[in-house]
Protein backbone atom coordinates (compact mmCIF):
# COMPACT_ATOMS: atom_id res chain seq x y z
CA UNK A 1 0.00 0.00 0.00
CA UNK A 2 2.73 2.76 1.00
CA UNK A 3 4.41 1.96 -2.56
CA UNK A 4 1.40 2.50 -4.22
CA UNK A 5 0.36 5.40 -2.67
CA UNK A 6 3.95 7.19 -3.26
CA UNK A 7 3.39 6.14 -6.27
CA UNK A 8 -0.16 7.97 -7.12
CA UNK A 9 1.71 11.39 -5.84
CA UNK A 10 4.36 10.94 -7.83
CA UNK A 11 1.87 10.59 -11.24
CA UNK A 12 -0.82 12.90 -10.08
CA UNK A 13 0.46 14.90 -6.87
CA UNK A 14 -2.97 14.87 -5.09
CA UNK A 15 -4.42 11.10 -3.26
CA UNK A 16 -7.26 13.24 -2.28
CA UNK A 17 -9.73 10.69 -0.66
CA UNK A 18 -7.55 8.02 -0.66
CA UNK A 19 -8.39 5.58 2.64
CA UNK A 20 -6.32 2.94 4.76
CA UNK A 21 -8.76 0.65 5.68
CA UNK A 22 -7.99 -1.52 8.75
CA UNK A 23 -9.12 -4.89 10.03
CA UNK A 24 -12.05 -3.56 12.10
CA UNK A 25 -13.15 -1.79 8.98
CA UNK A 26 -12.55 2.00 10.21
CA UNK A 27 -10.77 3.88 7.40
CA UNK A 28 -8.72 7.15 7.50
CA UNK A 29 -8.09 10.25 4.93
CA UNK A 30 -4.60 10.56 3.51
CA UNK A 31 -5.69 13.71 2.61
CA UNK A 32 -7.87 16.56 3.87
CA UNK A 33 -8.64 19.64 1.86
CA UNK A 34 -5.97 19.19 -0.63
CA UNK A 35 -3.19 19.49 2.37
CA UNK A 36 -1.04 16.22 3.21
CA UNK A 37 -1.68 14.56 6.44
CA UNK A 38 0.98 12.63 7.83
CA UNK A 39 -0.59 9.00 6.61
CA UNK A 40 2.82 7.81 4.94
CA UNK A 41 5.19 9.10 7.65
CA UNK A 42 3.11 6.88 9.92
CA UNK A 43 2.66 3.79 7.92
CA UNK A 44 6.47 3.72 7.90
CA UNK A 45 6.95 4.17 11.31
CA UNK A 46 4.51 1.47 12.25
CA UNK A 47 6.45 -1.24 9.83
CA UNK A 48 9.44 -0.43 11.15
CA UNK A 49 8.12 -0.75 14.98
CA UNK A 50 6.40 -3.93 13.68
CA UNK A 51 9.76 -5.77 12.37
CA UNK A 52 11.52 -5.58 15.53
CA UNK A 53 11.07 -9.10 17.38
CA UNK A 54 12.15 -7.46 20.70
CA UNK A 55 10.91 -4.23 22.52
CA UNK A 56 12.80 -1.08 21.88
CA UNK A 57 13.87 1.60 24.18
CA UNK A 58 10.89 3.93 23.61
CA UNK A 59 12.75 6.59 25.11
CA UNK A 60 15.05 6.41 22.37
CA UNK A 61 12.52 6.04 20.08
CA UNK A 62 10.53 9.20 21.21
CA UNK A 63 13.57 10.98 21.06
CA UNK A 64 14.85 9.95 17.71
CA UNK A 65 11.28 9.79 15.74
CA UNK A 66 9.66 12.79 14.43
CA UNK A 67 6.02 10.70 13.88
CA UNK A 68 7.07 9.50 17.65
CA UNK A 69 7.57 13.02 19.30
CA UNK A 70 3.87 14.25 17.26
CA UNK A 71 1.90 10.71 18.51
CA UNK A 72 3.06 12.60 22.02
CA UNK A 73 1.53 16.21 21.29
CA UNK A 74 -1.70 14.40 19.58
CA UNK A 75 -2.62 12.50 22.65
CA UNK A 76 -2.75 16.02 24.31
CA UNK A 77 -5.12 17.24 21.99
CA UNK A 78 -7.29 13.64 21.90
CA UNK A 79 -7.50 13.42 25.80
CA UNK A 80 -11.23 12.72 27.68
CA UNK A 81 -11.85 13.74 31.03
CA UNK A 82 -14.22 11.07 33.33
CA UNK A 83 -15.97 7.89 33.21
CA UNK A 84 -19.31 6.92 34.39
CA UNK A 85 -19.83 3.94 32.47
CA UNK A 86 -20.31 -0.54 32.73
CA UNK A 87 -17.59 -2.39 31.27
CA UNK A 88 -17.23 -6.13 30.74
CA UNK A 89 -14.54 -8.89 31.43
CA UNK A 90 -14.45 -12.28 30.49
CA UNK A 91 -12.85 -15.67 31.65
CA UNK A 92 -13.16 -19.40 30.62
CA UNK A 93 -13.72 -21.71 33.46
CA UNK A 94 -13.86 -25.55 33.37
CA UNK A 95 -17.21 -27.55 32.91
CA UNK A 96 -18.02 -28.08 36.39
CA UNK A 97 -16.51 -24.94 37.72
CA UNK A 98 -19.24 -23.27 40.68
CA UNK A 99 -19.95 -19.36 39.98
CA UNK A 100 -16.21 -17.82 40.39
CA UNK A 101 -15.77 -14.81 42.72
CA UNK A 102 -15.52 -11.64 41.11
CA UNK A 103 -12.23 -11.39 42.18
CA UNK A 104 -11.14 -14.51 39.68
CA UNK A 105 -12.36 -11.94 36.92
CA UNK A 106 -9.89 -9.33 37.57
CA UNK A 107 -5.84 -8.60 36.17
CA UNK A 108 -3.63 -11.82 36.31
CA UNK A 109 -0.94 -10.97 39.68
CA UNK A 110 2.17 -9.26 39.37
CA UNK A 111 4.56 -11.17 36.50
CA UNK A 112 1.73 -13.21 35.68
CA UNK A 113 0.45 -11.23 32.39
CA UNK A 114 1.36 -12.44 28.88
CA UNK A 115 2.32 -9.83 26.98
CA UNK A 116 -0.68 -8.27 24.94
CA UNK A 117 -1.62 -5.52 22.76
CA UNK A 118 -1.31 -2.94 25.10
CA UNK A 119 1.29 -4.27 28.14
CA UNK A 120 4.91 -6.23 27.66
CA UNK A 121 7.50 -7.22 30.60
CA UNK A 122 6.05 -7.14 34.45
CA UNK A 123 3.31 -3.90 34.47
CA UNK A 124 -0.10 -4.97 34.46
CA UNK A 125 -3.17 -3.87 32.74
CA UNK A 126 -6.71 -4.68 33.20
CA UNK A 127 -8.69 -5.46 29.45
CA UNK A 128 -12.49 -4.68 29.47
CA UNK A 129 -15.01 -4.50 26.83
CA UNK A 130 -18.35 -1.95 26.23
CA UNK A 131 -20.72 -4.99 25.90
CA UNK A 132 -20.88 -8.55 27.22
CA UNK A 133 -20.90 -9.58 23.74
CA UNK A 134 -17.53 -8.21 22.90
CA UNK A 135 -16.12 -9.42 26.43
CA UNK A 136 -17.25 -12.69 25.23
CA UNK A 137 -15.86 -12.95 21.64
CA UNK A 138 -12.70 -11.91 23.01
CA UNK A 139 -12.37 -14.98 25.18
CA UNK A 140 -12.89 -17.67 21.83
CA UNK A 141 -12.71 -21.21 23.05
CA UNK A 142 -9.06 -21.93 22.70
CA UNK A 143 -8.83 -24.93 25.04
CA UNK A 144 -11.89 -27.66 25.32
CA UNK A 145 -11.43 -28.25 29.43
CA UNK A 146 -12.64 -24.47 29.59
CA UNK A 147 -15.82 -24.10 27.78
CA UNK A 148 -18.01 -22.15 30.87
CA UNK A 149 -17.60 -18.36 30.17
CA UNK A 150 -17.93 -16.15 33.26
CA UNK A 151 -18.39 -12.17 32.37
CA UNK A 152 -18.16 -9.55 35.11
CA UNK A 153 -19.66 -6.03 34.94
CA UNK A 154 -17.22 -3.10 36.10
CA UNK A 155 -19.07 -0.13 36.60
CA UNK A 156 -16.43 2.62 36.34
CA UNK A 157 -17.14 5.65 37.88
CA UNK A 158 -13.85 8.16 37.97
CA UNK A 159 -14.78 11.81 37.45
CA UNK A 160 -11.32 13.27 37.23
CA UNK A 161 -10.22 10.43 35.08
CA UNK A 162 -7.77 11.14 31.72
CA UNK A 163 -8.42 8.60 29.35
CA UNK A 164 -8.16 8.21 25.36
CA UNK A 165 -12.31 7.69 23.73
CA UNK A 166 -12.62 6.80 20.26
CA UNK A 167 -14.64 8.89 18.38
CA UNK A 168 -15.32 10.45 14.64
CA UNK A 169 -13.60 13.17 15.04
CA UNK A 170 -10.39 11.42 16.26
CA UNK A 171 -8.92 11.70 12.64
CA UNK A 172 -9.54 15.57 12.74
CA UNK A 173 -7.94 16.16 16.23
CA UNK A 174 -5.28 13.43 16.32
CA UNK A 175 -4.51 12.06 12.57
CA UNK A 176 -1.35 10.56 12.98
CA UNK A 177 -2.81 8.61 16.50
CA UNK A 178 -5.76 7.66 13.95
CA UNK A 179 -2.90 5.87 11.35
CA UNK A 180 -1.52 3.91 14.16
CA UNK A 181 -4.78 2.56 15.25
CA UNK A 182 -5.81 1.72 11.75
CA UNK A 183 -2.38 -0.06 10.88
CA UNK A 184 -2.16 -2.22 13.97
CA UNK A 185 -5.75 -3.54 13.41
CA UNK A 186 -4.41 -7.29 13.50
CA UNK A 187 -4.28 -10.14 15.41
CA UNK A 188 -0.80 -11.32 16.24
CA UNK A 189 -1.45 -14.82 15.55
CA UNK A 190 -2.58 -13.88 12.31
CA UNK A 191 0.36 -11.40 11.20
CA UNK A 192 3.49 -11.97 9.76
CA UNK A 193 4.54 -8.98 11.98
CA UNK A 194 3.94 -7.97 15.16
CA UNK A 195 0.87 -5.19 15.38
CA UNK A 196 1.27 -5.06 18.82
CA UNK A 197 4.82 -2.74 18.86
CA UNK A 198 2.95 0.32 17.95
CA UNK A 199 0.18 0.05 21.02
CA UNK A 200 2.73 -1.03 23.64
CA UNK A 201 4.60 2.41 22.49
CA UNK A 202 1.04 3.82 22.57
CA UNK A 203 0.93 2.92 26.22
CA UNK A 204 4.46 4.35 27.14
CA UNK A 205 3.94 7.46 25.88
CA UNK A 206 -0.08 7.39 27.92
CA UNK A 207 2.02 6.33 30.58
CA UNK A 208 3.90 9.84 29.93
CA UNK A 209 0.88 12.05 29.88
CA UNK A 210 -0.71 10.67 32.59
CA UNK A 211 -3.79 8.97 30.77
CA UNK A 212 -4.99 6.15 32.44
CA UNK A 213 -7.02 4.20 30.11
CA UNK A 214 -7.27 3.55 25.88
CA UNK A 215 -10.60 2.74 24.10
CA UNK A 216 -9.63 0.88 21.02
CA UNK A 217 -11.63 -1.47 18.33
CA UNK A 218 -12.16 -4.93 18.63
CA UNK A 219 -10.54 -7.05 15.94
CA UNK A 220 -11.90 -10.23 17.62
CA UNK A 221 -15.43 -9.03 18.49
CA UNK A 222 -16.32 -7.36 14.68
CA UNK A 223 -16.06 -3.62 14.74
CA UNK A 224 -16.65 -3.49 11.50
CA UNK A 225 -20.41 -5.05 12.15
CA UNK A 226 -20.47 -3.57 15.77
CA UNK A 227 -19.76 -0.06 16.50
CA UNK A 228 -20.09 -0.86 20.26
CA UNK A 229 -17.10 -4.14 19.69
CA UNK A 230 -14.77 -1.43 21.51
CA UNK A 231 -11.98 -2.12 24.44
CA UNK A 232 -10.76 -0.44 27.33
CA UNK A 233 -7.52 -0.79 28.46
CA UNK A 234 -6.53 0.57 31.71
CA UNK A 235 -3.32 1.35 32.59
CA UNK A 236 -1.15 1.92 35.02
CA UNK A 237 -1.26 2.05 39.06
CA UNK A 238 -4.99 2.52 38.55
CA UNK A 239 -5.62 -0.39 37.78
CA UNK A 240 -5.66 -1.45 41.36
CA UNK A 241 -8.53 0.82 42.13
CA UNK A 242 -10.35 -0.03 38.89
CA UNK A 243 -10.61 -3.43 39.25
CA UNK A 244 -12.30 -3.49 42.82
CA UNK A 245 -15.23 -1.60 40.73
CA UNK A 246 -17.18 -4.76 40.16
CA UNK A 247 -21.25 -4.83 39.98
CA UNK A 248 -22.94 -7.51 41.18
CA UNK A 249 -21.33 -11.03 40.93
CA UNK A 250 -20.04 -12.58 37.54
CA UNK A 251 -22.82 -14.25 35.49
CA UNK A 252 -22.31 -17.30 33.03
CA UNK A 253 -22.43 -16.09 29.12
CA UNK A 254 -24.31 -18.87 27.29
CA UNK A 255 -21.83 -20.19 24.25
CA UNK A 256 -24.83 -19.93 21.75
CA UNK A 257 -24.55 -16.69 21.79
CA UNK A 258 -20.70 -16.21 20.73
CA UNK A 259 -21.82 -18.85 18.09
CA UNK A 260 -24.47 -16.87 17.07
CA UNK A 261 -22.46 -13.91 17.07
CA UNK A 262 -19.73 -14.91 15.14
CA UNK A 263 -22.04 -15.97 12.37
CA UNK A 264 -23.06 -12.55 12.29
CA UNK A 265 -19.50 -10.86 12.23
Amino acid sequence: MYKSLVAGVAATGDISGRKSIGRTGRSGQVLLHNRRTYHLLVQRFVEDLCKKRRCPNWWSVLLSRRVARRLFVELGRAVSTGIDASYYRAQRFAANTPKPPSSRLGPPPPGKQAEGRYTQGKRVVLYLCRTPRAAALEKPLQDPTKPKLYIQEFHLLVPGFKFLRLTEDLERTAPSLQYVLLESEHLREESSFDPYRPTQFLAFLSRLRGIRAIEYPSVRAGYIDDPDAVNLVVLGSVVDQIKLMTRGDPFEYPLQKTQSARLVS
